[in-house]
């Protein structure tokens, strides 16, 4: 909260608070590294009056970039659990084909708006909601994807 509402205070200590968060954020409790892939993201949102500070943070990169993208691998159990619902999938893609009653779509008639559609389609949103939980893997993609857009390509590549 302190870097995007007051970044100027951190400005002279940002060297030692930057290596802080880069060591937070290879840590092993998933809660922590979190947290300070977070502050990463949070930068990546700065203005450029941020240029001291960049300097610093770029310096930084042969160990965040590293960092970052393995935070972007799932975690073992999630790869088990996703190998299990594809072997599904697979296994019952032969009968679902097969089984699949054909689709009628709705033309809208005269005087008919979008909220007089289906109800139901507003029930579909329920099966995501392990989908739409914050994890590391997701802040590691969007802090790297905010720093590359930040940067630029020639910063964030290796030569």
């Amino acid at each position: 909260a302190l870097l995007s509402h007051r970044a100027e205070y951190l400005q002279p200590h940002i060297a030692s608070v930057a290596e802080f968060m880069l060591r937070a954020t290879a840590d092993h409790d998933p809660s922590v590294a979190l947290e300070a892939c977070e502050f990463w993201l949070t930068f990546a949102s700065l203005d450029e009056e941020a240029g001291e500070m960049m300097a610093v943070v770029v310096g930084l990169f042969p160990q965040l970039l590293p960092q970052l993208l393995k935070g972007m691998v799932y975690p073992r159990d999630k790869i088990e659990e996703l190998m299990e619902q594809n072997a599904l999938d697979e296994n019952g893609a032969m009968e679902r084909s097969q089984d699949m009653a054909p689709v009628f779509h709705k033309s809208k008639t005269k005087g008919q708006t979008e909220d007089d559609s289906d109800e139901e389609s507003d029930d579909d949103d329920d099966d995501l909601d392990d989908d739409n939980e914050w994890t590391l893997r997701k802040c590691s993609a969007a802090s790297l994807d905010a720093l590359s857009g930040m940067f630029g390509a020639p910063n964030i590549l290796p030569p």
